[in-house]
């Protein structure tokens, strides 16, 4: 190989690695960081509203769904937050 390809290829890593100057917003994301998304729900438990006012079940529903998604978003943004300033 040559020096400008090792050159490169040492560049690539540190970048992918976020090791560079400035280089952790675009560092890879490991799966590790992101498998909170493997527990995001297939289906919402809140349904739409079956008349013209909301009942305390379907408010209920629509709680724990956005608060399940907020966990996960929660979870996402501290794995995240963990590699790009430790």
């Amino acid at each position: 190989m040559s020096h400008f390809r090792d050159a490169r290829l040492v560049e690539d890593l540190e970048l992918l690695v976020g090791s560079r100057a400035r280089g952790k917003s675009r560092a890879a994301v490991r799966i590790e960081d992101i498998e909170a998304l493997l527990q995001v729900p297939r289906n919402l438990r809140s349904k739409k509203a079956a008349g013209a006012t909301v009942d305390p079940a379907e408010f209920n529903a629509l709680v724990d769904d956005l608060t399940a998604l907020y966990d996960i978003m929660r979870s996402l943004a501290d794995a995240l937050q963990g590699r790009v300033r430790p």
